[in-house]
């Protein structure tokens, strides 16, 4: 009965989390995040590529100033969901867990440079007529549609141990027992 009200209330504080994320801090960070993500992408830019956050999307640009794709802000947002998922891991020390938070959140990001580079490398593709069905562009689909599965599988592949059951020790008989 103790468990099942601590999951309730792990959840409620999950689902709470994850709410003011979303309408409180992601909107304040966001343009923050999106900075990081153009400084560490543009010099990877060719050609005169330019990366620009304009309102709430990262544009690409083309030497000619032509927009030829556009990244929305809001398809970054995953944070909060890692955030409220970790705090609903089984029980993990604190220092553990936020470590393993800390490692997600990088792998998150990680994946959000690779989808928006393979989003500008798809655009020329589109651009300039090539293969329109190329690894890339099967791997950036995969990236898109796992926007919401990836963080799951972040949490779940950095929490399983915990879910496991903790192993007891083995006693071994003392002298005292064969007396």
């Amino acid at each position: 009965m103790r468990l099942i009200s601590r999951l309730g209330l792990l959840t409620l504080v999950g689902i709470l989390i994850l709410s003011l994320w979303s309408m409180v801090v992601w909107p304040s960070l966001a343009h923050g995040y999106a900075q990081i993500l153009i400084s560490v992408l543009q010099p990877l830019m060719t050609n005169g590529t330019e990366l620009r956050l304009e309102a709430n999307a990262i544009n690409v640009y083309d030497s000619h100033g032509t927009a030829i794709v556009r990244k929305n802000l809001s398809s970054l947002n995953e944070f909060g969901l890692l955030l409220a998922l970790f705090l609903a891991a089984p029980i993990m020390p604190f220092l553990q867990r936020t470590r393993r938070l800390l490692v997600a959140l990088g792998i998150q990001t990680l994946l959000h440079i690779l989808e928006i580079a393979l989003l500008i490398w798809i655009a020329y593709e589109f651009y300039f007529g090539i293969n329109r069905h190329s690894f890339a562009y099967w791997l950036l689909n995969l990236l898109m549609a796992g926007n919401l599965i990836f963080p799951i599988l972040i949490w779940a592949l950095l929490t399983w141990r915990s879910w496991l059951p903790t192993p007891q020790p083995i006693r071994r008989p003392t002298k005292e027992a064969h007396l």
